[in-house]
């Protein structure tokens, strides 16, 4: 799905890692797959924005 960056599984969680909302489209595909009890969108914080901004900059150089 365009958009993902990663998919981790846990159990019966799965974590998707994207550069934009996709709520809509995974619950989608959740719904055609069984019951989807909870979908929540998790917000980067500064702090996490800024040392992965570093990190690639401190790999491109």
């Amino acid at each position: 799905m365009e958009g993902v960056s990663r998919v981790e599984a846990d159990g019966g969680r799965y974590r998707v890692l994207a550069t934009r909302d996709l709520r809509p489209e995974l619950a989608r595909l959740a719904v055609e797959r069984g019951p989807l009890y909870a979908l929540s969108l998790r917000q980067p914080s500064l702090d996490e924005i800024y040392a992965h901004y570093f990190k690639e900059v401190a790999h491109a150089a």
